[in-house]
């Protein structure tokens, strides 16, 4: 009896410790996931400073924005100290980035599609572009919608999904635009292929107005829209990324810009023609337009000076329409004048 009793104790302190060494098992094995997670949750994943196309950044306006008012105010991050040159349709802007590499420029715009042709050079001569759209409309003034009002200060969202939301519904707010030849067409839709080749979809109502736009604009309906037309259509983007379009623009097909900026030293300086040489040694013959502007920054101060005062040696940017192999300039700004020679002493006789 005293034998079973004692062989039932011991079974019983193994099966004890058996179990005791599985649950130690299993918090060991859960532990590490558990204090993951938990630190997930409670330290914020550091977002880095993203610069896109290798250089340049727009944070503001956004890529096919819709803007009511005239100058638009593009922001945005390059490299550290870098030279930009923005190039809008009608007027080119030189700028020099901040230590941080932040810049802002007001940028003039004209009605329908402006595209705004961004280079930035580093400090090691190194070339980035960007190509912004912009559409400019008065007529959409009015249709702008105004951010919903919040109580309070706004709460951080609780889960990836609500962050979702909560993005989708601010890019709601923002009002843009779908540039694109129509490949179909309803009573309530249009479809059209964009720029980029996407198929987008497109809504219209009895409250989307119509205008043509040409050498002279009028106002036309839904019936004198077709296939193969090349149209502008501006409202704004829901949850489907269909746009609920509130006004839609048929006019000419728009085409990427062949702007372009440079950063060369002039090797040669003619009285109609300046010749400069570019950083990868190649050089590039500079034609002035009729409304060449040229500048340079004096005391702080950008004052505007002669063609004939460029000369060999200067460090410039050139914006203009690329001709292959010229380049009708537009604009010129010296960023750097060349030094100046020291005349050598003539020998005592």
């Amino acid at each position: 009896m005293r034998k079973e009793v004692l062989a039932a104790i011991i079974t019983g302190i193994l099966i004890g410790v058996v179990v005791a060494f599985g649950v130690w098992r299993a918090n060991v094995a859960f532990k590490p996931e558990i204090q993951s997670a938990q630190t997930e949750s409670s330290s914020p994943t550091p977002q880095p400073t993203v610069i896109e196309n290798g250089g340049i950044t727009i944070a503001k306006p956004e890529q096919n924005q819709v803007i009511a008012e005239t100058p638009a105010v593009i922001t945005g991050i390059t490299k550290a100290s870098s030279w930009l040159a923005i190039s809008a349709e009608e007027k080119d802007y030189i700028l020099k980035a901040a230590d941080n590499g932040e810049f802002e420029v007001s940028a003039e715009l004209i009605g329908g599609a402006n595209q705004l042709v961004t280079y930035a050079f580093d400090t090691n001569g190194q070339e980035y572009t960007n190509n912004l759209i912009l559409v400019y409309s008065t007529e959409f003034k009015s249709e702008v919608k105004e951010p919903t009002p919040t109580d309070g200060t706004p709460k951080e969202a609780e889960s990836v999904s609500d962050k979702i939301q909560e993005k989708l519904k601010e890019a709601s707010k923002i009002p843009t635009a779908y540039l694109g030849t129509i490949t179909d067409i309803t009573e309530t839709t249009v479809q059209v292929r964009t720029l980029a080749g996407e198929i987008r979809q497109i809504s219209v109502t009895p409250q989307t107005s119509y205008a043509k736009i040409n050498k002279a604009s009028k106002n036309i309906g839904l019936a004198d829209v077709a296939i193969g037309d090349f149209i502008i259509a501006m409202g704004y983007q829901d949850e489907n990324d269909v746009l609920e379009t509130q006004r839609l623009l048929v006019t000419e097909v728009v085409t990427l810009s062949e702007r372009k900026s440079i950063l060369g030293t002039v090797v040669e300086a003619k009285k109609k023609e300046l010749v400069v040489q570019l950083n990868d040694s190649n050089q590039l013959s500079l034609i002035p337009s009729d409304d060449l502007e040229v500048t340079i920054e004096e005391k702080g101060k950008l004052t505007n000076i002669k063609l004939a005062d460029i000369e060999v040696g200067d460090v410039i940017i050139a914006v203009g329409v690329d001709l292959k192999p010229n380049l009708e300039t537009r604009r010129i700004h010296i960023t750097e004048k060349a030094p100046e020679s020291t005349p050598t002493s003539s020998p005592t006789p």
